[in-house]
């Protein structure tokens, strides 16, 4: 709708004398009602897209994650031991075999009666062993099934390479030869595993001796609070003796005061106690970054600092371009203990496969109320909405800016009418 069309609206409201120029008044009206319509639906649209655009982003972020530890893999584990020593154990073992294999000549398929035969046994061996350890030290995640089919091929190149001999290798001795390519394999991934576990329980280790500081710390500025309102009682208690009827009152409303915050000094003072010799109390707090992560993805984490909030505003300032809205803050005395049961409860949800510790879970809010509810028996509601504040500040530009590219012309507003 161009100016001369606004222009001629303006003559219409101006002068609505005429029945047709009232009805094409009407009609303007309408198709103004018309466009506001069309420019609620494309903003909706527009909200739903950029959600959508955030979740894709994560995906991706998740993907370059896993791709940048590509190294020590990730798949169905074929032996899952707990541990990298377990596995590194049983890669001893098969490679123990292997050795017992070539030791009692059963390595290889041949005729024992001839001996000019022991050299095409060594060649083809040391060939074989060569080409495996070769396949199983470049093995990684996107090429494993690769390298056991690579495996399988060398085995029967050397065997027709070997056939007029009358030598071949022995299945027992290929599969053992499987076995270690994926025990190999595993226990990298093990490892690295492990590194990742002990990085969590140093920093946790740290942060615990951090909060261990700042609560003798506050503890000692509460005691010098508590012996300043006692020698305040004292004095009060003293001056009572010899006041006046009017001096009295004063007196005594000051005691009660000082009492009352003596009190709930004191009581501040023991939780503080509490905690120092309790190090597994602490918060276990619930939140999202809808703008960083979409919707229904929640960081289920702990922290012991006094001030839990002060955790959050950590992981504010640590490459998201949002921050984090708060849905549960839970103190517990064993808040260690709850963490790991929302984590075991939740692990099909973890969003990183690989890495455990992220602690992103792609769950319903209201999943995680109910099982904190009827499994671990805590009365909490959760802050179901997200405010997401800075999320949707950034959208509106962007959204205005769509929707001005969709609709065509001009929209008359509805006060110039």
């Amino acid at each position: 709708m161009g100016i001369l069309d606004f222009l001629t609206a303006k003559k219409y409201k101006d002068d609505k004398n005429s029945p047709t120029e009232e009805i094409q008044y009407l009609h303007l009206k309408d198709e103004l009602k018309r466009l506001n319509d069309k420019r609620d639906a494309l903003s909706r649209t527009c909200l739903e897209l950029d959600t959508r655009l955030n979740q894709l982003k994560y995906t991706v972020s998740e993907l370059e994650d896993t791709l940048s530890i590509q190294s020590y893999g990730f798949h169905e584990t074929k032996y899952g031991f707990e541990n990298s020593t377990l596995y590194k154990n049983k890669l001893a073992e098969v490679r123990d075999q292997q050795k017992q294999l070539i030791k009692n000549k059963t390595a290889t398929h041949h005729n024992p009666e001839k001996e000019f035969i022991l050299d095409t046994i060594k060649l083809t061996l040391r060939t074989f062993n060569s080409e495996c350890e070769n396949i199983i030290t470049k093995a990684k995640h996107s090429n494993l099934e690769a390298s056991e089919k690579r495996i399988h091929k060398v085995f029967d190149e050397i065997n027709n390479l070997t056939h007029m001999q009358e030598v071949s290798l022995s299945k027992e001795y290929l599969n053992l030869k499987i076995a270690e390519l994926y025990l190999k394999h595993e226990y990298e991934f093990k490892k690295h595993q492990e590194k990742e576990e002990q990085a969590v329980i140093k920093d946790r280790l740290k942060e615990e001796a951090k909060t261990l500081k700042e609560l003798e710390s506050t503890r000692k500025k509460l005691e010098k609070d508590e012996l300043r309102f006692q020698n305040t009682i004292n004095e009060v208690h003293t001056k009572l003796e010899s006041a006046t009827e009017s001096e009295q009152a004063k007196l005594l409303k000051k005691l009660t005061d000082t009492e009352a915050k003596l009190k709930a000094l004191t009581q501040t003072k023991q939780d503080i106690l509490s905690r120092e010799q309790n190090v597994t109390t602490g918060y276990v707090y619930i939140i999202s970054n809808m703008g960083s992560f979409g919707e229904d993805v929640y960081k289920i984490g702990m922290t012991r600092k006094l001030d839990p909030e002060e955790s959050i505003k950590e992981l504010n300032g640590l490459s998201v371009p949002f921050n984090f809205d708060i849905h549960a803050m839970i103190f517990s005395e064993d808040a260690i203990a709850l963490e790991k049961k929302l984590h075991k409860r939740f692990s099909k949800n973890q969003l990183n496969k690989v890495n455990a510790t992220k602690n992103f879970f792609k769950v319903p809010l209201s999943e995680i109320e109910d099982f904190l509810q009827t499994e671990c028996h805590i009365s909490v509601e959760l802050i179901p909405s997200a405010d997401a504040e800075e999320y949707r500040k950034s959208c509106s530009p962007q959204k205005t800016a769509m929707i001005n590219s969709l609709i065509v012309g001009h929209v008359i507003p509805t006060e110039e009418l």
